[in-house]
């Protein structure tokens, strides 16, 4: 077992075990990070000298005129570190680990004494033969922002570190600050802090006086109320002691009142956020819902979009994998290295502090974000409130329809936007607010000068790539768990939606498939019709191009759908589609691609080779077009590409083509791509008992290996054969 598996396997934090290692390698400074954390504060005569605006200084262009003079030498430093220096036992222990003994690496740069920079937020540490170690610099746990007011030194200030403990009283008053400002700043934030309450809440009244709340039926009565989107499951198992959801037999033992510590710890911290911000009433949908209803389940699930749309604020648990793992719990604060670098000017009392790792270690990115961020129920939760507090493994971040803000960040000005919370900005715009309409919206203001404008439709499709690979406990909940973002979109665009596509929309909408042409799974039961994303596990993507034209028609569907949740749960369908269809080939070898210099041209020039058999490529499976009946390909150089959404091309009996996209006269032939298929159309198999009844299996596209040769109107490979048919496709 290496070192990461033996600290991972006991739980440790990626940044405690980081500072573990450069003990465990150089054991005489094993105890320098206790030091740092417990001893009282002291430094040696060079670092009582380092001053914040010299820090900051450049002069010239070489490092000779960066930031501050230091040390004469490392030597200097490791000798004022063992005399118990806090600010040069940091830089040592981080030297130790960027500089490893057996380390070959070093740099000659001319430098006659050590220089520390005060850059942005990074501090960096230039010394003779080595890498600059980087620190993170920022004012907290002193931040004297309110007293330099409009000073230089308060601009120059732009981190600040994580809190240890996420319900601390600092924490609290940034989200209190947080709050205030999204609600007098954002017009199309929504305050909704008079709004019909949802079905059942709970009533949080007495939670702090006397320990208890209640599940209340709201009847019609307005008010404020908080969210909570979580991770269901615990370690606690079936313990008798713990409530964990609402059900027929304990329903009104909880409109009676119980106790909040009986409850999972997850509930426990979601009522300390909701008492300590001030709101009364909390929607969970563990308790909210009576769980072993399926007529409650399925009416209230259709109310999704009102119930998280509709919170003053949504609690976006990600820091716990379970409902028993809670969300307020401290990080370790042996994480990082942290001690004090030089006194603020004009504010000698307080502190610029320095901190290593500059930012918290993971084990891996699926760690650091935290298994609800893979849970599908979560994404629309994630989405259609106005505000979200995400309790984050590494920080807390704020996430409204305006900005995101992370912990990490000063003010309210530093903070891009968050892509997902784009649709519910354009949503709560006047001009796109009064439906019904299909036309165009505007792009977030932050990427205005980056985004044109797109369609309601294209915003749907950018959410169900973000969506339709996230997992399910139960794989039957796949559109009840995108049905509330789906009735925002109906709502506005005035369409019928068809088990996660729209009718008005309904060619550029089959033009999915598995995004960057990887692998689909077929799910154990029923989910969708085959033309449906929702068919398949796995992530998908709509890869067609805006201006495409399309040439079918949609003849007649139909739909057998949960009568609660229209947008819910399908149990059959079918679309009836006129279109250009014709037989392909999948038996012919498939074929790679070879590109080789033309040094006339200056440029690579392809050459298009038989595999000899049929296999895939990056994905798919390319297929030569001379190759097939009824063709045009001039250059010998025409490609017809599958992307299967499950199995081999091999593996159908009959296939077949269905052209969606028309390719207008003196349109550039695409170059072929193994990472994306440019949908032409999709692929179907004919059913074995009626010729007319099909399946979809994938999507084709046509492309030529000599695009980039061909000039003007000079001809290149296409398809031929079409026969206009009209089809059903189950």
């Amino acid at each position: 077992m290496n070192m990461d598996d033996y600290y991972r396997a006991r739980g440790i934090d990626a940044g405690t075990a980081e500072i573990l290692e450069i003990g465990r390698n150089n054991p005489e400074v094993a105890g320098w990070p206790k030091y740092l954390r417990e001893a009282e504060f002291q430094q040696c005569d060079a670092c009582k000298k380092l001053d914040f605006d010299e820090l900051g200084s450049r002069k010239g262009y070489n490092l000779l005129g960066v930031g501050q003079k230091h040390h004469e030498s490392w030597d200097h430093l490791k000798k004022a570190a063992e005399a118990g220096c806090h600010t040069c036992r940091l830089i040592h222990m981080v030297k130790l680990h960027d500089n490893p003994k057996n380390s070959a690496f070093k740099i000659t740069n001319g430098l006659t004494h050590l220089r520390i920079e005060r850059e942005h937020s990074s501090v960096n540490i230039h010394g003779e033969g080595t890498r600059a170690p980087k620190l993170a610099w920022s004012t907290l746990p002193d931040c004297p922002g309110d007293k330099l007011g409009n000073k230089k030194e308060n601009g120059d200030i732009t981190f600040r570190f994580v809190e240890d403990n996420p319900a601390s009283d600092e924490a609290f008053s940034r989200e209190k600050a947080w709050i205030r400002n999204c609600s007098s700043e954002h017009p199309y934030c929504r305050n909704n802090d008079n709004v019909l309450l949802p079905s059942r809440v709970l009533d949080l009244e007495e939670a702090t006086s006397t320990g208890q709340v209640k599940l209340i039926e709201s009847e019609g009565q307005l008010g404020k109320y908080i969210a909570l989107s979580h991770c269901w499951g615990g370690v606690g198992g079936d313990n008798e002691e713990i409530t964990r959801t609402c059900t027929t037999s304990n329903y009104e033992a909880l409109k009676a009142g119980f106790s909040v510590s009986r409850i999972p710890r997850n509930f426990q911290d979601a009522i300390t956020v909701a008492t300590q911000l001030g709101i009364r009433y909390l929607w969970i949908d563990s308790f909210c819902i009576i769980q072993d209803s399926p007529d409650d389940w399925s009416h209230e699930s259709l109310l999704m979009s009102e119930v998280y749309g509709n919170s003053f604020l949504t609690i976006y648990a990600s820091a716990a994998d379970n409902s028993d793992q809670g969300f307020l719990r401290r990080r370790d604060p042996e994480r990082y290295l942290m001690t004090k670098l030089c006194p603020i000017p004009m504010c000698p009392e307080h502190w610029v502090w320095i901190r290593w790792p500059p930012s918290d270690l993971v084990w891996s990115f699926d760690d650091a974000l935290g298994r609800l961020w893979d849970r599908s129920w979560a994404f629309q939760e994630l989405v259609l409130p106005s505000r979200v507090l995400d309790y984050g493994r590494q920080m807390l971040n704020w996430r409204c329809n305006h900005q995101h803000i992370e912990e990490s960040s000063k003010t309210f000005q530093v903070g891009g936007h968050d892509g997902y919370k784009e649709l519910m900005w354009i949503l709560s715009l006047p001009e796109v607010n009064s439906p019904p309409t299909s036309g165009e919206v505007p792009s977030h203001p932050t990427f205005a000068a980056y985004s044109d404008k797109i369609s309601i439709y294209s915003r749907w499709y950018q959410l169900i790539e973000g969506f339709a690979g996230r997992q399910l406990t139960n794989e039957l909940d796949k559109l009840p768990a995108i049905s509330g973002l789906a009735n925002k979109i109906q709502r506005i665009a005035g369409d019928v939606y068809m088990a996660g596509l729209w009718k008005k929309d309904i060619a550029a909408g089959l033009c999915w498939g598995a995004r960057f042409n990887g692998a689909l799974k077929r799910p154990s039961a029923y989910i969708a019709p085959s033309w449906s994303w929702a068919s398949t596990q796995g992530f998908v993507t709509h890869q067609f191009e805006d201006e495409r034209k399309f040439e079918i028609e949609l003849v007649d569907f139909k739909l057998e759908t949960e009568p609660l949740n229209p947008l819910g749960q399908v149990f059959s369908g079918s679309i009836t589609i006129c279109g250009p269809v014709r037989r392909f080939n999948p038996t012919q070898s498939t074929i790679h691609i070879k590109e080789e210099w033309d040094h006339e041209a200056e440029k690579l020039k392809p050459e298009v080779i038989s595999d000899g058999k049929v296999e895939k490529h990056g994905g798919v499976y390319q297929y030569a077009m001379k190759d097939q009946k009824d063709v045009v390909d001039p250059l010998g150089s025409g490609i017809c590409s599958l992307s299967m959404d499950f199995g081999s091309p091999t593996d159908v009996a009959e296939l077949w083509l269905l052209k969606l996209a028309v390719r207008q006269a003196g349109e550039k032939p695409l170059k072929p791509n193994l990472d994306s298929t440019i949908p032409d159309g999709i692929i179907l198999e004919k059913s074995s008992g009626d010729e007319e009844i099909c399946r979809r299996i994938g999507v084709f596209g046509c492309s030529d290996a000599m695009a980039e040769w061909i000039v003007g109107s000079q001809q290149h490979a296409a398809l031929l054969g079409w026969g206009r048919k009209t089809l059903t496709i189950v």
